[in-house]
């Protein structure tokens, strides 16, 4: 493909060498946004995927992906944010569970430091006060997520997943529904935080969700501002998120500083 010629109309300047037809620069200009090279091999020619398409190292691509899974723009920002190490380390917990789960949770080469799991390691659940870095964890694993390649993730609030379920139930279509109980790795944020009416039918369509991706061997994280799983009321989806592993959050409150 020749270099366009000629002045951009909007900026009066030549367009770049790698530019497409409406004179704007290619993102990647290797591979022009196709996401693929080729390779001479002898004449036959190899094609192998251009750096520009791996999210690690491409953090356009990266954020993209992540509000594809459902996160807002300020939820992408504090998963891009580096951790305050003199104030609230880097959980590196977090970090070997989500390999682990990953690579299939092999029991022999189980990571230290994580608590329960032994039917559920799949499962992992942060609980703490607000302010103590629990989405801000979920976030990072998420891209991480992304970033090693994983696809399929999906990010919910639990009060509004659960708002959205129920006017489908009353609709009789189930799309969304099935995309949580579906996705390879899912965070569900802010579980405790629902209404206090509903809190029942919640904790029961939760429950629902866990045995589903349970039995599927998918990855579910969940966050919520609670200190301890008894206090969500509801011993069947305490008893199943014991199953998994869990973790609580401790320290100051790092959005007051």
């Amino acid at each position: 493909m020749r270099p366009l010629s000629g002045v951009h109309p909007f900026t009066d300047r030549e367009p770049p060498a790698h530019a497409k037809p409406d004179g704007v620069a290619y993102d990647c200009p290797n591979c022009r946004d196709s996401g693929w090279l080729v390779q001479d091999d002898g004449g036959n020619g190899t094609a192998y995927q251009c750096p520009c398409a791996n999210p690690a190292e491409n953090p356009k691509l990266l954020r993209g992906r992540m509000r594809l899974c459902g996160m807002e723009t300020g939820e992408i920002d504090a998963a891009f944010e580096p951790w305050d190490s003199e104030f609230s380390p880097k959980p590196s917990w977090a970090h070997r569970w989500l390999v682990w789960a990953m690579a299939g949770c092999d029991p022999e080469e189980r990571p230290e430091g994580l608590e329960g799991g032994q039917i559920n390691p799949r499962l992992l659940t942060l609980l703490g006060e607000p302010g103590r870095g629990k989405t801000k964890t979920a976030g990072v694993l998420l891209r991480l997520y992304i970033g090693y390649g994983g696809t399929g993730g999906m990010w919910a609030r639990v009060p509004e997943a659960f708002d959205r379920v129920q006017q489908e139930r009353f609709d009789r279509t189930s799309e969304y529904e099935q995309r949580l109980k579906d996705a390879k790795l899912l965070v569900l944020d802010e579980l405790g935080k629902e209404h206090r009416a509903n809190r029942d039918l919640i904790a029961s369509t939760v429950y629902e969700w866990i045995c589903y991706r349970e039995r599927r061997r998918t990855i579910t994280l969940f966050t919520g501002n609670i200190l301890k799983l008894g206090e969500l009321g509801d011993a069947a989806l305490e008893s199943r998120l014991a199953s998994g592993i869990y973790q609580l959050m401790t320290g100051e409150d790092y959005r007051d500083r």
